[in-house]
This record gives structure tokens, sequence and C-alpha cells, in this order.
């Protein structure tokens, strides 16, 4: 494709492309992140870039309770008033479990959280991504 990816790199871009949260990218996935123009953009992070999705990593990880890699609904509102408190998002904030929950196994996944962090603006906001640019 035309980039050199790292190993951390290659596994940002499997959380980020795969929106559904089921650890496998669809086709539909693959062609919403291939035809969008900042796609490498949001793959090729810097070191800072990198430093600060390490941050909400572990954020998510300290409140998986269980270290099963996902939240259940108490864990997960545990961690949306932390999230609050560190000013990463706002009371206001849709954060409706079922609907971030995008498998529907009651458990909240790394990759639905990134979902959501992304349809919130959490990953702009942060400058983990480039500010979105009419992308979908």
């Amino acid at each position: 494709m035309g980039y050199f990816l790292s190993d951390a790199q290659l596994d940002w871009a499997r959380t980020l492309i795969d929106k559904d949260g089921s650890g496998e990218i669809s086709y539909t996935e693959f062609c919403s992140w291939w035809q969008n123009p900042l796609r490498f953009d949001h793959i090729l992070l810097s070191d800072e870039q990198f430093n600060k999705l390490n941050e909400i990593t572990q954020l998510f990880r300290s409140y998986d309770k269980k270290h099963e890699g996902q939240l259940d609904r108490k864990e997960f509102q545990e961690l949306f008033q932390e999230l609050i408190k560190k000013n990463i998002m706002e009371q206001n904030q849709a954060n409706h479990f079922d609907e971030i929950d995008r498998s529907h196994d009651g458990k909240i996944n790394f990759n639905e959280l990134i979902a959501w962090y992304y349809d919130q603006g959490v990953l702009q906001k942060m400058g983990i991504i480039p500010i979105k640019k009419d992308e979908d």
C-alpha cells in the first residue's frame, strides 16, 4: 500500500478500522477506511500521539477489573466518570452503554471503546488523530 507500518501502527490500524469491535476487519469496514483520503494520517502516529494513545489504553486497563479486555456496565460508568475528571469527555456527551456495545454482548471491548472515542471526538481532542474533515 506504499507505507511501512510498525507492529504498533499495525495494531492501531486494526483497532481503528474495526468499527464494530468484532476483532475482525470486514470488507465494508476496509472499504470505508480505504475511501478516506486521510486514512494513513490516522495510522502513522508520532511518538507523542502514541504516548497519548497509551494513556487511554492504560486507563481502559485500569477499569478492566477482571482483566478480560472488556468492561461491564459498572466498569464503563466508572471509566466515563474518570474521563470527565480528566477533561477528556464532558458529562453531556453520549455514553449509552448499549450503543457503544456494538457487538451487543453486554461488554465494551477496547475496539468498541476506540470507535466511541472516535465518534465523540475524543481522539481528535487529545491530538491522537487529526480533526475530522467530512470523512464520512
